[in-house]
């Protein structure tokens, strides 16, 4: 838990950095090479946004609950918790193959 605060800091400075960097690649390489860049940049910030409007809540909860040594599994096995994963997992993997194959 104690990084937790630093992952917070870190991990949208990180996702922004991948989407400027994304960005100035697009801009050199020039369009016709690079239409995987705007579905990718896209999903980029559907993962920020779902990171930080669900996932990033929920895990607070469960973080405080764990301060409090009050742990109710609920919290922990929320489905909505594990939805955002899942949904933030499966972009960035859609990312990576957009990267790979460049239809």
């Amino acid at each position: 838990l104690a990084g937790s605060h630093v992952s917070r800091v870190i991990g949208p400075v990180g996702l922004l950095g991948a989407l400027a960097s994304g960005i100035a690649l697009a801009a050199q390489i020039g369009e016709a090479a690079t239409s995987w860049v705007a579905p990718s940049a896209v999903m980029l910030v559907v993962v920020m946004v779902v990171g930080a409007a669900v996932t990033g809540r929920k895990m607070f909860r469960v973080e405080r609950a764990l301060k409090e040594a009050n742990v109710d599994l609920a919290i922990v096995r929320d489905p909505v918790l594990r939805i955002s994963f899942g949904v933030r997992g499966v972009l960035l993997i859609a990312i990576l193959v957009l990267m790979v194959v460049k239809p």
